[in-house]
């Protein structure tokens, strides 16, 4: 996530943090995550996502181990 305006609260994995403008925010697949507000201000960020293919496969090995399939 890149943050434009305003200041962005979130949470990765039960650490809450707050990030304002021009901060660059990285999340790694299968983390746990949380955004909102955290300012008086409203707050506007991008989010960027990519799949690699190592990513893919792995996902798709968790799902099929979830369904038994």
């Amino acid at each position: 996530m890149i943050v434009k305006d305003g200041t962005l609260e979130f949470e990765i994995n039960g650490h809450l943090q707050k990030a304002g403008p021009g901060a660059v925010i990285l999340l790694v697949a299968g983390e746990v995550h949380r955004s909102r507000n955290g300012g008086a201000t409203p707050v506007t960020y991008f989010v960027f996502h990519a799949v690699t293919k190592e990513a893919k496969t792995t996902a798709e090995a968790a799902a099929k181990s979830a369904t038994g399939k």
